[in-house]
């Protein structure tokens, strides 16, 4: 599928029938580079892979998704409170490669994952290529 992440980098091509596994997550060291793992999928599935290190109010305020474009569906969705504070995570899974995804990040308090409160970042891998290395300064939404 074509998918024109040109227009909005956070809109990424994939195609297939839902996953219906849990993904891998991982918590990892901050120095961990920042690449592709050589993660393995399947025909007609594709690797994605998101690297995010949370900043000190983390827990209390970032939220993020990866949805169907289509569908609406989401694949992943975790909400303010899922995950920790000054933390490193890698979620890694084979997605369908037939249709698009929306990935987002949102900051509760508007101020992003970084600055005033901890060197937060986040990261997008899609079938081998770094889509998203974003830092933290993204205000409420990304």
């Amino acid at each position: 599928s074509d998918c024109d992440i040109s227009s909005s980098p956070s809109k990424m091509a994939s195609s297939s029938l839902m996953p219906t596994i849990l993904p891998r997550i991982s918590k990892a060291p901050s120095s961990q580079p920042s690449s592709m793992s050589s993660m393995t999928c399947s025909n007609g599935y594709d690797p994605f892979q998101l690297k995010l290190v949370t900043d000190r109010l983390g827990k209390y305020e970032t939220s993020w998704s990866l949805v169907d474009d289509l569908s609406n569906v989401p694949f992943f969705e975790y909400k303010v409170g899922d995950i920790e504070s000054l933390e490193s995570y890698t979620w890694e899974e084979c997605l369908p490669d037939y249709t698009c995804y929306i990935f987002t990040i949102t900051d509760k308090w508007g101020d992003g994952i970084c600055c005033d409160w901890g060197d937060g970042s986040y990261s997008i891998f899609y079938n081998g290529t770094e889509l998203v290395k974003g830092g933290g300064d993204f205000g409420y939404l990304a």
